[in-house]
């Protein structure tokens, strides 16, 4: 019963996405994660494409899938996610902030295969709100590159600091002393930010920067907040400061700021080594900045006019607009940006030789799936997670190019002043041997016309490998039945029902129609009078023998031999169709007096039970006068019917755990009696023992399961120190549960008549 709530089908929309080592640090996965559900993907690669001997065709035959390895349902929605390596850890351990300021540090446990909650964390204090009542504010989490701390920003002002031990060696040797395992975290404290600069209020975005020796943690912000219909009074209000981290002495020295930012940006995106630096996105611009370099910004539309005072250049050929932009490096130069209409463009940074970024390239690639996450999985390919359509896998491949570089460099010249453009031409020609005019030229040269020198520019194309089902956002619903449905179907008592919903948005808009089970595409339909019931049964398919026979209600049979379970060959199934009297197995009929209600199949034993209790085997031997042909062989087993059996189950256990003595005393007894006769003796005793303790426990007793009749003997000749030569070898054995009307459930051992 749900009385309050039922969750129908999980959720399908992503939000966050990182590649990471969630199993183990031999391979990365894909971790996604929407709301309160985490998924783990794997990257599978298609092993056919190697036979192909053209190389074109061998790239196109390629077809990469996401194999689903776990699934994982949270007790809260997810905010934030973020990854670490922690000292001495086997894998990746995630960092998942949910509201209103709560962090949770798991890590995936492969004795449960399950998240192992290494580390909680809480700090939803009043003196931590402000004396806010609701907080609009999202946890947001960052790690630092190098793996040393993380912070969470919480209620828009309180910088949560979490750092994590690194002295690997010192760990392993505490471990070797017997003092036991240090803790990976170190005592978590908060900043405010507010004491770090006064103005540091309303904060946008907040990235780890690389190479620098301590963590330095970048904050995008907007003291004196402004909108579009009044930049013309204030104008220019973003700002960012760049804070160093000493964890260990708790100092967080300011290092860089910078201010007059243009008042519309969005987010921040560090920039690796090692070039360094971070991209600032704005709705209508785009920026570069670095510490020891000047800033570097392009003007995307002509909204850019009287909005900014920040110096910007005009990028030629775009007019984009980066609101609700997403974007993952590919490379330490070349980023792949996803805009809020789908388009993908490839935007390569153009450096010179000092690492400074002179220019921005924009190659518009493809155009997708309105994106809401990115992230950049092995080389060659790109995920695209979104909330509004289909999440996507891409594989992108690049091709150098050499034409677009002399374009630039004519660009270049034509947005040199003028002065700067005639002193260039007339020093083309002058003698070189003043010293002066020649490092003037140098200096030119350097900073002037062959800027892009450090940077090949390259075009991009994507390609569709897989993708993830989503159904949401559902805006609508309404439920029916099917429009077209068999007609085996239609006299179905319980309705067959539907549920479609408008699911997606804009372009990625859909009908989705919700079904509560397969539903089977009915190719042909004949009768089988009588039959109620049907199993399947499973064998090698180069040892299947069929035996074909038509008559008035007689069915074709596929009946083959034991397969061993460490033989991976194709398998192929075949029915055992039931009657209202009879069970046609092989052409023989079989008179239990009752319909057969059950059946269970362990190979080559078949167990059938009658709507009366009724058990009886059938086992698969090889026929002895028709050489390779099999048949199947009744054989009734000794149990008492004082109370009717209900529910019946076959195991083959080939571990070894199922067993009724120990194994050890089975070897000593097998060097001490030699001869099979005393053998079967002790076999008798020992379920003669079993027999008198279950009548003790449960009032009620039976003989030993399908064991042999006494008047039949042995025909086995192989002794059992043969079998089993040494007692570590595990021989498989067969079992079957039995649950019967009185609530007992017997656990017996099938037993050959031949062994």
């Amino acid at each position: 019963m749900y009385a309050v709530y039922r969750q129908a089908h999980p959720p399908t929309g992503i939000e966050f996405a990182i590649y990471c080592s969630f199993f183990s640090n031999t391979e990365r996965n894909l971790v996604v994660a929407g709301t309160s559900q985490l998924q783990v993907y794997r990257l599978i690669h298609d092993a056919e494409s190697s036979v192909k001997g053209d190389k074109s065709s061998e790239v196109k035959g390629r077809k990469e899938k996401l194999e689903q390895m776990a699934s994982f349902s949270l007790f809260g929605n997810v905010m934030s996610i973020a990854s670490v390596q922690l000292a001495g850890s086997k894998r990746d351990a995630l960092l998942l902030s949910f509201k209103d300021a709560k962090l949770s540090v798991v890590e995936y446990d492969p004795g449960t295969h399950d998240l192992k909650t290494l580390s909680l964390h809480y700090f939803e204090e009043p003196e931590l709100k402000d004396g806010f009542v609701q907080n609009v504010h999202i946890p947001l989490v960052r790690v630092d590159p190098d793996g040393r701390c993380a912070v969470m920003l919480i209620y828009g002002t309180q910088l949560v600091v979490l750092p994590f031990r690194r002295d690997t060696l010192s760990d392993e040797q505490d471990g070797v002393m017997g003092e036991g395992q240090k803790s990976s975290f170190l005592p978590s404290y908060i900043i405010d930010v507010r004491e770090l600069d006064e103005k540091l209020l309303n904060v946008i975005d907040m990235q780890f920067l690389y190479g620098y020796y301590e963590p330095t943690l970048l904050i995008l912000f907007e003291p004196n907040q402004t909108w579009p219909g009044r930049v013309a009074v204030r104008q220019d209000t973003c700002s960012i400061v760049a804070i160093s981290l000493n964890i260990m002495q708790k100092v967080h020295p300011v290092i860089w700021s910078l201010s007059n930012l243009p008042f519309d940006c969005t987010q921040a995106l560090a920039v690796p080594k090692p070039i360094g630096g971070v991209v600032i996105f704005a709705v209508n611009s785009l920026l570069y900045l670095n510490q020891s370099v000047p800033p570097y910004g392009v003007s995307l539309n002509s909204l850019t006019n009287g909005t900014t005072s920040f110096p910007l250049r005009i990028q030629d050929g775009v007019k984009i607009m980066l609101d609700c932009a997403q974007a993952a490096f590919v490379s330490y130069d070349k980023m792949v940006i996803s805009l809020k209409g789908g388009e993908i463009y490839v935007l390569t940074l153009i450096t010179d030789g000092m690492r400074s970024v002179r220019a921005f390239h924009f190659d518009k690639a493809a155009a997708s799936v309105l994106t809401t996450c990115m992230t950049t999985l092995e080389p060659g390919y790109l995920f695209l997670g979104s909330r509004l359509g289909n999440s996507l896998l891409l594989r992108y491949t690049e091709k150098l190019q050499e034409a677009p570089m002399d374009v630039g460099k004519d660009r270049e010249k034509q947005d040199e002043p003028p002065n700067k453009k005639k002193r260039l031409d007339l020093s083309a020609g002058w003698i070189a041997g003043d010293v002066a005019l020649l490092d003037e030229m140098d200096e030119i040269e350097v900073y002037g016309n062959e800027a892009q020198s450090g940077t090949q520019l390259a075009t991009y194309s994507f390609e569709v490998c897989d993708s993830i089902l989503n159904i949401g956002p559902c805006v609508n619903a309404s439920m029916g039945e099917p429009a077209f449905l068999s007609e085996e179907f239609q006299n179905n008592p319980e309705p067959d029902l539907e549920i479609v919903v408008c699911s997606g948005y804009g372009k990625n808009g859909a009908l989705s129609v919700l079904q509560r089970s397969i539903r089977a595409q009915v190719v042909t339909t004949f009768e089988l009078p009588g039959c109620h019931d049907m199993w399947t049964v499973v064998a090698s398919r180069d040892e299947v023998n069929t035996k074909d026979q038509t008559g008035d209600g007689e069915k074709i049979e596929k009946e083959s031999k034991e397969v061993a379970p460490e033989e991976d060959v194709k398998k192929h199934g075949f029915l055992i169709l039931s009657r209202e009297d009879s069970t046609m197995l092989h052409f023989i009929p079989v008179d239990l007096g009752s319909p057969i209600m059950h059946c269970a199949v362990c190979d080559p034993y078949v167990v059938i039970m009658s709507g009366e209790g009724q058990v009886t085997m059938f086992v698969l031997k090889r026929d002895t006068y028709g050489g390779n042909t099999h048949r199947l062989t009744m054989q009734k087993p000794q149990i008492h019917m004082l109370s009717k059996v209900i529910a019946l189950c076959a195991y083959r256990d080939i571990s070894g755990m199922f067993t009724t003595e120990s194994r050890a005393s089975v070897v000593k007894e097998d060097t001490m009696k030699g001869s099979q006769s005393e053998m079967e003796t002790m076999i008798t005793n020992m379920s003669t023992t079993v027999d008198d303790e279950e009548e003790m426990l449960y009032g009620e007793s039976g003989s030993a399961l399908f064991s042999p009749p006494k008047e039949e003997p042995s025909r086995s000749s192989v002794p059992m120190a043969e079998k089993e030569p040494s007692h570590l070898k595990v021989e498989p054995t067969n079992w079957c549960m039995l649950v019967r009307e009185n609530g007992v459930m017997e656990v017996s051992i099938v037993i050959h008549a031949s062994d």
